[in-house]
């Protein structure tokens, strides 16, 4: 699939007719719904989040595979369960091995 969406995409002339949408995913960590602007935060502010916000689709309820930075990221990246892509041993750091294996597909 990904093969045949390079192919359309440098075929010339025809790009300029196809319009492919484009989105933003955020994620952050320790990020609570009452910590943005948009949600009614007077503490913080997150002018340049609003405005995406504001402009595009806002989500308000949302289920991640984990609760931990490592298996979340990975689980959203590649849309399998952490289990499968064993990243439930430890967060990964530079002085660790946890990390998602070379030929993994994922969305980027």
């Amino acid at each position: 699939m990904l093969t045949a969406l390079l192919l359309i995409n440098t075929t010339g002339p025809a790009i300029a007719q196809i319009m492919l949408p484009n989105f933003v995913v955020v994620m952050a960590d320790d990020l609570g719904y009452g910590d943005l602007g948009l949600t009614g935060s007077q503490l913080i502010r997150t002018p340049n989040l609003d405005r995406l916000a504001q402009n595009g689709a806002h989500l308000n309820s949302f289920y991640s595979c984990a609760n931990v930075c490592t298996v979340t990221r990975g689980g959203l990246l590649n849309g399998q369960y952490p289990i499968h892509l064993n990243l439930v041993s430890d967060v990964a750091r530079p002085t660790n091995i946890v990390h998602l294996k070379a030929n993994e597909i994922t969305s980027a």
